[in-house]
């Protein structure tokens, strides 16, 4: 404890020390060491087919219209809106056959289906399919071998849910680094990853139903529809925090784990906000750590 003390005093940790040490002390807890931390986290790449909601321009509407009136020909429709045949406007009637708004019969005249009518009607909005790619980001499992992965929004609190609305509203975001860009000094501690606890596209795509929520959450306007193939693209990424380790004084090997925002953890830092799921996760490992 001595070396613990030493190591903090008249260091960057003094103010945190003064001001955590006694926190647990009626539990019986003793705060033993202050250290840096870096926990994983996954950004992962995945090209998905996503649904999305196509605006239909003015001059699409009115060669529904027109043939809804029986001018239902490509010529007839050039020659009422004054056009040439191979103008642009062919274009047009591509853009509706491809999304299904009409169809054209054997005698090379236009009908609109039921989309079409539906949607001329404002009783539907016209959808179209696209594949993208996706980019998001993962909480490592940290042993929880029989866990599903947790999606992850660098912009919000990992204990969103136990904040205040306007709290959260405030919150700056996470600072994300890659894990191989990282220079760790003798007094921090960067957190392995477990070969075995990657993620998958295997796993990742057994939990569609979290994928598909997150997603459309995450992006408007698109709806997650399937996933374009099976490449997962990863990367190990890190953010840094404040770990605070408690000892029970009548209990060496029982500790308690407090892991706190620093200056490196968010974009734009405010307090020591504890982040209780992240020291829970911790905690569960630390006596396995090196």
């Amino acid at each position: 404890m001595n070396k613990t003390n030493h190591l903090i005093k008249g260091k960057r940790f003094e103010k945190l020390w003064e001001t955590y040490k006694d926190k647990y002390t009626t539990d019986g807890y003793a705060l033993i060491e202050i250290k840096d931390i870096y926990l994983p986290f996954w950004k992962c790449k995945q090209a998905i087919v996503v649904e999305k909601e196509v605006e239909l321009d003015r001059f699409s509407r009115i060669i529904l219209e027109l043939i809804t009136k029986g001018i239902d020909t490509h010529h007839e429709i050039c020659a009422f809106l004054g056009l040439e045949p191979n103008s642009f406007a062919t274009m047009q009637f591509h853009f509706l056959l491809k999304n299904n708004l009409i169809r054209e019969t054997i005698e090379a005249i236009y009908e609109l289906t039921d989309i079409g009518v539906a949607f001329l009607a404002k009783e539907m909005n016209v959808k179209n399919m696209e594949t993208i790619d996706f980019d998001y980001f993962l909480m490592d499992k940290m042993g929880k071998r029989n866990e599903p992965f947790t999606f992850f929004d660098a912009q919000k609190p990992i204990d969103h849910l136990e904040w205040s609305a306007e709290k959260v509203k405030t919150f700056s975001g996470y600072h994300i680094r890659p894990t191989n860009r990282l220079i760790q000094d003798k007094r921090s501690l960067m957190l392995p990853t477990e070969k075995a606890l990657e993620p998958t596209f295997l796993q990742i795509s057994q939990e569609r139903n979290a994928f598909a929520a997150f997603f459309n959450q995450q992006v408007k306007q698109q709806y997650f529809y399937d996933f374009a193939n099976s490449t997962l693209k990863k990367y190990r990424q890190s953010i840094a925090f404040i770990a605070l380790v408690y000892e029970k004084e009548d209990n060496p090997r029982e500790i308690r784990l407090d892991i706190r925002q620093s200056k490196r953890s968010v974009l734009n830092f405010k307090t020591h906000e504890l982040e209780k799921e992240l020291s829970q996760r911790v905690s569960r490992i630390w006596h396995q750590l090196p």
